[in-house]
């Protein structure tokens, strides 16, 4: 099978199962949700190193990231299931 015909059937399968998943207005919209509720996070636990690191406490991203986690677990999961904080 020469390269370009390889290239253009690889490219139509993939086409052919992302398209329909992104075609559904729903998963479009949870798909954004995901991915801004994921900056918002990460912004957060940005804003919770930088507050560290001037405490005097230089904090890797996964030990900010854990230590951010366990403080808000239970706020982010009431947050997730009911929408309200």
């Amino acid at each position: 099978m020469p390269l370009m015909a390889f290239l253009y059937n690889a490219a139509f399968v993939v086409n052919k199962t992302i398209r329909p998943m992104l075609s559904n207005p729903f998963d479009t919209l949870a798909q954004r949700i995901r991915e801004e509720l994921r900056q918002a996070i990460n912004r957060e636990i940005r804003i919770y190193k930088r507050i560290e690191a001037e405490k005097g406490r230089d904090l890797s991203w996964e030990e900010a990231w854990n230590e951010w986690t366990e403080a808000h677990r239970e706020n982010l999961q009431q947050f997730l299931m009911t929408g309200r904080r």
